[in-house]
Parts: C-alpha cells; structure tokens; sequence
C-alpha cells in the first residue's frame, strides 16, 4: 500500500504528514505535503499526483481537502491536504 502511495509522486511532491486509519468501518489515509517546482506548472503537478493515486487499484475517492499557494524562501509552492479512502 505504502509503495503504491510513494509510487504515485514525484520528485516535486514532498509529504510532510501521513496518517494511516485501518478501522474495519472507515479505513483511510489523511496525508499533507507541499508542491515544488515553477509556479506554472504547481496546480498541474498536484492534479497529476492526484490522477495517480485514483488510478491506483487500491485506492478510492482521492480527495484534496485543501491546497493554498504560498511563498516559502522566496519561492511560491501549493501547501495540500487530502484523503484517500481504502
């Protein structure tokens, strides 16, 4: 499951937080990270990623909970929240 997750990014999708709930009546995983890379290509570059993960046959309803562009050290990238189902 972890390899399908780390699969479905690039070197421009960074995950800063990953939370894995296996409950037998919501089984999910909520994640968070940050896009890199040119400022025109940062919305195309998280859709990307999304698209991966639905592709995947172990995942489900992959949903962006948030995304908010930012300027860190001088550079803007997409700041995202979402949640796959499984």
């Amino acid at each position: 499951m972890i390899n399908e997750f780390v699969k479905a990014g690039s070197d421009n999708i960074k995950i800063k937080d990953f939370k894995l709930n296996l409950d037998k009546t919501n089984r999910q995983i909520t994640f968070s990270g940050y896009v890199t890379g040119p400022e025109y290509t940062l919305d195309s570059r998280l859709a990307d990623y999304i698209l991966n993960l639905s592709s995947s046959e172990m995942f489900s309803n992959v949903t962006v909970n948030s995304q908010e562009k930012i300027s860190f050290n001088n550079k803007n990238i997409i700041m995202f929240s979402a949640l796959i189902k499984i």
